[in-house]
């Protein structure tokens, strides 16, 4: 049976087949992923979903989970299957680009810098005297430079891009989910209960919602169907609640200056015209959220001078610690910043190893003992040295400067790639890309 003459046949390498009559067939989207792309995408999909699921065992030491956890038989196994995936997906998508290789545009200084830090965290490792942790932070920082390398030639089809964007939405939701019913499962009416869902630490879990919210936030603005806006307006209302419950003072006044710059950026830029309502059931959904959430919060904010007892317990351990040793007071932070600044001063070009600040800091600490600086650009200082510090800066100052370019002239860049086809849009409303592109941002 002879195929229709539209029909294309495509191989895994991107070369088009001829129609079943010899007629000419349009020319295919060369930057459409091919069969292996999807299968790396895949790989690079579960990744994204399996880490924050999984990040409890990524720390060292006495952070690990407990044996109760409910991801203690799968937790020791964690970062080694997210680092199969992005190694088989990393290994299939170089042989992809070195038979087909697809000439897309790249962000100016960006790859040099993501190889310099990646070599930089490399050498550090002379300086290790923990060579277990620091090969431990060294290979979620490989995976995650992996995942972003990978996630940047991927996107270059919209689908991949939608897909993408979609995992760690819906990851998101699933983890603020995990968040919010343990808390209300713990409350039992201590206001100072903090969640930490599937993390360590309530400001690590407040970390990760705050990567995921303001993409979260901007989908949700953006998005056509209906089915999609609820399921959006969920987990949106979730990760707010669950942000909020986490405690973290710091946390949610982040969260409060993203969206007010995310405002502004989208209403210079006239994004929203024509999506006035959409916008104000964002704001509501994120109104209830935070009262959904507020009894942790409201409660720290409450007790801000009140002295904490210095400690290294999980802030929100399910181990029935008092409420006064749930709370890192501002003193005690303070403090811990001097000490980690006394740390970086005394090494000051290669630090004292990447992942050793657990081990290296009591040299140096002004206080009682901590896992982390609490502040993760002091703590990366500390560990990789003056030139690490400046090319993580300059990492995320490539990423930044290149999507704020894209961002301002999105009148003259029709074309841009990043797109969810699910928000298409009648002509007479600005393109909802660039109200995604700037919750990316």
């Amino acid at each position: 049976m002879s195929k229709p003459p539209w029909l294309k046949i495509v191989d895994s390498e991107g070369a088009i087949e001829p129609s079943a009559d010899g007629a000419a067939l349009p020319a295919r989207d060369p930057r459409a992923l091919n069969r292996l792309d999807w299968f790396t995408l895949t790989l690079i999909a579960l990744a994204l979903a399996l880490a924050p699921l999984f990040a409890g065992s990524f720390a060292n030491l006495q952070m690990a989970p407990t044996a109760d956890s409910p991801y203690a038989l799968l937790s020791s196994l964690g970062l080694s299957m997210i680092a199969c995936l992005t190694g088989i997906a990393g290994a299939v998508l170089l042989w992809r680009e070195h038979r087909r290789k697809v000439a897309i545009g790249a962000a100016p200084g960006l790859a040099g810098a993501t190889v310099l830090l990646a070599l930089w965290s490399l050498i550090t490792l002379a300086r290790s005297h923990a060579l277990a942790a620091s090969m431990n932070v060294l290979l979620v920082l490989v995976c995650s430079l992996l995942i972003a390398g990978s996630i940047s030639r991927l996107s270059r089809d919209p689908r991949a891009l939608a897909a993408l964007l979609r995992t760690v939405i819906a990851v998101g939701g699933i983890v603020a989910g995990i968040g919010v019913r343990e808390y209300l499962g713990a409350f039992r009416g201590n206001p100072q209960y903090r969640t930490f869902s599937t993390f360590v630490n309530p400001d690590f879990l407040a970390g990760y919602m705050l990567l995921a919210l303001p993409v979260t936030l901007a989908a949700f603005v953006a998005a056509k169907e209906r089915i999609e806006k609820l399921l959006l307006g969920i987990g949106l209302t979730l990760q707010v609640a669950c942000l909020a419950m986490t405690g973290s003072r710091a946390g949610f006044g982040m969260f409060a200056i993203c969206l007010v710059v995310w405002l502004a950026v989208v209403a210079a830029l006239r994004l929203t015209n024509g999506r006035g309502r959409p916008l104000a059931m964002a704001l509501g959904l994120i109104a209830l959220g935070a009262v959904i959430g507020s009894a942790p919060l409201t409660a720290r904010v409450a007790a801000f001078n009140t002295p904490a007892t210095a400690h290294s317990s999980w802030p929100g351990a399910p181990t029935g610690t008092a409420p006064t040793s749930q709370a890192h007071s501002a003193q005690f932070r303070l403090y811990t910043w001097i000490g980690t600044v006394r740390m970086a001063w005394a090494n000051p070009i290669s630090g004292t190893g990447i992942g050793t600040y657990e081990t290296a800091y009591p040299r140096y600490a002004e206080t009682a003992f901590t896992a982390h600086a609490h502040d993760s650009y002091l703590q990366w200082a500390a560990e990789t040295g003056v030139p690490g510090e400046l090319l993580l800066l300059a990492v995320i100052a490539a990423a930044a400067a290149f999507a704020t370019h894209v961002l301002v002239s999105h009148p003259a860049a029709p074309e841009l790639p990043l797109v969810l086809k699910s928000f298409d849009t009648p002509d007479a409303l600005p393109d909802p890309r660039y109200i995604v592109l700037a919750g990316l941002l």
